[in-house]
């Protein structure tokens, strides 16, 4: 089958705009009616096209969905982009109130060591002359002073160095932890950005090591080309004056071999560096993602005898890894060679600018060697740029990484802001039928706590994240005190999805869902989900504390949960506080009991312990009833 591209006469009204809107796919994904594209005003709407007009017919293409760990691939970056990551990773540090006190004084400190060991040098290089000539002069009365005082000007360096390091060290973490807290609270939130960043915005890949890892090396690199930076800086201004006043040919000759060698760099290899540096992080992140996996689900590989699967999955992001390494070390090669072309050449450019100059008598033997540390620090300041391009390639990468996760993460909290509009702003386009085919949102509300309604559906269509044909149709039900209700159906026909609707993790469609306060609502789901922590941890998860105005249940109360579900041993063996691995103590049964005792004694907080004995008594007998042999049907 062929292709087709689309275009239709659009309407945004978030961005208040209206125009063409084309787009194009395979002819294999449906009937023409139920395109869908998005918004090409605000690049979040997902509009149902009405009115289609055929434009063109090609070769067919690939219409799969995206691409999973094994397939990623990242993208080509411009410069711009490069820098806009560094400089929204970088200006929110040093601006923000929380932090910039702390951080500009360390980064001055640094600055003051940084000068300090620059002007060293220069003394450095001054002394080392005139013991040089005293040597020449074979004069044993001046040479040994001056030697002193070579040795006692570099021992001078050290504690200083020492400071630098420190100083470079601090701002390094406590940078790191800035930028990790700011993106945890955009990234773990009650909005289940967690959540909802896989649904919507799965070309982010691994968030965990974006936030693990890629921070943290944006940083160390950051900090470490900032640091080199400025004392390239220094070395410049300060050694210019000296280095101009023996030889303004040598100074000028530096200059030009500098900007040379600087443009060659750039040019020719800081886009393949950057773009290769991003590949070996996506691979290096994806090996880990996939062997993280295995370990997850190492119990159901086993059962399966799929360790051949698994291994050649491993074995084909690693070849992966390996293959982004190589076209790293390859184009590092290349670099290394033209560096040291150039590193030759300038090696022996003081000699030759500075001999004649001795000869003649113009100069001393001490100023030639001076000339030659002037002229060394003074070009490893010039040619810093580009020595630091890989180091710049792995900043950078880092720094796009971080800042998708960042721009996923905003895009989400601004979805968050569209909920609140009415209906009428929200709905953007209906099919045939009357539903919308847009990405709005239903309205989600909660109930006074005085009232005896829990749960009211209204006329609620569900639709999934990303758009589609709806999975939930006018659909009506209530819920009050004292009653219970039953939701049952054939597999995929929305039952776990109404759940997820009413706990507010699906929003797209429309109609109204009134329920109880969220703190209010517990969910138990299908797998049981075991936090890392102690045994009150758990059992009193996702709470720490007690809210206002319900304390916490006593000890006595976990007690008769515990010992009514059969999980008294517990206390007993490992107490009510000791961290452990639960996940590996716990076998499945007890997992799903554990998760019973939390409802109950969440039941318990919210009611302060009014029908506990009746709702624990409901539950204990089911739990005994589910031993009981059953006859499939």
């Amino acid at each position: 089958m062929g292709s087709w591209i689309l275009m239709s006469q659009v309407t945004c009204r978030r961005a208040s705009l209206s125009g063409d809107c084309r787009i194009e796919g395979s002819a294999t994904q449906g009937a023409l009616g139920a395109a869908m594209a998005r918004c090409r005003f605000c690049q979040r709407c997902w509009i149902r096209l009405s009115s289609l007009w055929l434009l063109d017919c090609r070769d067919p293409i690939d219409a799969s969905p995206g691409p999973t760990v094994l397939g990623y691939k990242p993208g080509r970056a411009s410069f711009q982009s490069v820098v806009r990551a560094i400089r929204q990773l970088v200006s929110p540090y040093f601006t923000d109130a929380a932090s910039r006190l702390r951080a500009w004084a360390m980064l001055l400190l640094v600055f003051a060591c940084m000068y300090w060991e620059v002007s060293m040098s220069i003394r450095v290089a001054e002394a080392v002359k005139e013991m040089q000539n005293e040597l020449v002069d074979k004069s044993s009365e001046t040479f040994w002073p001056a030697f002193w005082e070579v040795v006692k000007l570099r021992m001078l360096v050290w504690p200083i160095g020492l400071c630098n390091i420190a100083g470079t060290t601090v701002i390094n973490l406590d940078w790191r932890r800035y930028l990790t807290e700011r993106t945890l609270k955009l990234y773990v939130n009650k909005e289940q950005a967690f959540y909802r960043l896989g649904l919507q915005y799965g070309s982010v890949d691994n968030p965990d090591a974006r936030i693990a890892q890629d921070i943290g090396s944006f940083t160390r690199w950051s900090c470490k080309l900032m640091k080199h930076f400025a004392t390239d800086v220094f070395k410049i201004f300060m050694n210019s004056y000296a280095l101009f006043q023996i030889s303004r040919r040598l100074f000028y000759s530096l200059i030009c071999f500098s900007l040379l060698y600087t443009a060659v760099s750039l040019g020719l290899f800081a886009g393949p560096l950057v773009r290769i540096q991003r590949r070996v992080l996506a691979m290096e992140a994806n090996l880990r993602h996939v062997l993280m996996r295995l370990r997850e689900h190492a119990e159901s590989v086993a059962f399966f005898g799929g360790f051949q699967y698994e291994r050649a999955c491993c074995e084909k992001v690693l070849s992966q890894a390996i293959g982004a390494e190589y076209q790293q070390n390859g184009v590092s090669m290349l670099y290394h060679l033209v560096t040291e072309m150039f590193r030759t050449g300038l090696d022996l450019l003081p000699t030759l600018v500075v001999a004649p100059m001795f000869f003649s008598g113009q100069v001393t033997f001490g100023t030639i060697h001076q000339s030659r540390l002037l002229f060394k620090h003074l070009m490893s300041g010039m040619m810093d740029l580009g020595k630091e391009l890989a180091d710049i390639a792995k900043m950078g990468a880092d720094s796009l990484r971080i800042q998708e996760l960042w721009d996923a993460l905003a895009a989400l909290e601004r979805e968050e802001v569209c909920k609140d509009w009415d209906s009428e702003k929200s709905k953007i386009y209906t099919d045939s039928d009357g539903y919308s085919s847009g990405l709005s949102h239903f309205q989600l509300e909660e109930l006074p706590p005085h009232e005896s309604l829990r749960l009211q559906v209204s006329e609620l269509t569900l639709l999934p994240p990303q758009g589609g044909t709806p999975l939930l149709r006018n659909l009506n039900c209530s819920l009050h005190a004292g009653e219970s209700l039953l939701i049952e159906g054939a597999s995929g026909s929305g039952k776990s999805s109404l759940l997820r609707a009413i706990a507010g993790l699906w929003v797209q469609g429309q109609g109204r869902i009134r329920r109880t306060r969220r703190e209010r609502c517990f969910f138990v789901p299908q797998s049981p989900y075991i936090c890392l922590g102690s045994l009150r941890d758990n059992l009193l998860y996702p709470l720490h504390a007690g809210r206002e105005g319900d304390p916490p249940p006593s000890e006595e109360a976990i007690g008769e949960v515990l010992e009514s579900l059969g999980l008294s041993q517990l206390p007993l063996r490992f107490g009510m506080d000791q961290e452990v691995d639960w996940q590996k103590i716990l076998s499945g049964g007890e997992q799903q009991r554990l998760q019973l005792a939390r409802l109950l004694l969440h039941a318990h907080w919210g009611e302060a312990g009014a029908g506990l004995p009746n709702l624990r008594s409901r539950f204990v007998k089911g739990h005994h009833k589910d031993k009981e042999p059953t006859k499939s049907r």
